[in-house]
C-alpha cells in the first residue's frame, strides 16, 4: 500500500488541508488512474478519504472533499456474454453424450439455468415446493454457498432483490415434468 500511496504524495504532499478541494482531488485521482491504473487510483482515493476523514474528526476541515469525488470505474475486463442458440445446442448435445453428465443430471440443471438465468448456487438451492408447474413459475429465495469448516449451506440471497418469482418457458416446464 505504501507504493500505491506514493502516487498521491507528489500531487497532494505540498498542499495544506484546506487546499485539498474536491475538484483538485478529482483531478489528481484522474491523473493517477491514467498513469497507474484504476486499482491504484481506487487505493489512493481510499487513503486520501481516510486522511480527510481524520481531518474532519479533529476539526481541521468541516467536510471530507474526497467523498464527493466521482466514482472510479473501469470497463469490465470480461463482460458477460450470452450464449448463442448454436452454443446452447452444442452444450446440450455434449452433455447428453457424456455418461457422467447424464448420471449427475447436469443436462436438466443446465436446462433450468438456461431457462431462468439464475446462478448455479441459486439453481441448486431451489426446492420442489418452490416450483409451480401449473403456473409455470419458480421462486428463487436461496443460494448454496460453501463455508469453510461447515461445507455447503443453503442461505438466503444477499438482498430482497435476489428473491424473485420467475416465469418458466414451456420447454423448461416440459423438462421439469420429465425430471
Amino acid at each position: 500500500m505504501v507504493a500505491r500511496s506514493a502516487n498521491a504524495r507528489p500531487a497532494l504532499g505540498e498542499l495544506r488541508i484546506g487546499e485539498a478541494t474536491t475538484p483538485r482531488i478529482d483531478t489528481i485521482l484522474t491523473k493517477i488512474k491514467t498513469n497507474a491504473g484504476t486499482s491504484t487510483a481506487k487505493t489512493c482515493r481510499a487513503i486520501i478519504s481516510g486522511a480527510m476523514r481524520f481531518a474532519v474528526r479533529y476539526g481541521a476541515i468541516s467536510v471530507n472533499p474526497a467523498r464527493e469525488v466521482d466514482t472510479i470505474e473501469a470497463p469490465a475486463k470480461n463482460p458477460p456474454q450470452a450464449l448463442t442458440s448454436e452454443e446452447v445446442t452444442l452444450l446440450r448435445k455434449h452433455l447428453a453424450a457424456d455418461d457422467y453428465a447424464v448420471q449427475a443430471d447436469l443436462l436438466d440443471l443446465v436446462a433450468f439455468m438456461l431457462a431462468t438465468g439464475v446462478r448455479i448456487g441459486e439453481a441448486m438451492a431451489v426446492l420442489s415446493h418452490q416450483v409451480d408447474l401449473e403456473a409455470g413459475t419458480v421462486q428463487i429465495t436461496r443460494t448454496i454457498v460453501r463455508v469453510k469448516g461447515q461445507g455447503l449451506l443453503r442461505k438466503a440471497t444477499k438482498s430482497k432483490v435476489g428473491q424473485l418469482v420467475l416465469s418458466l418457458p414451456d420447454w423448461a416446464i416440459a423438462v421439469l415434468r420429465a425430471h
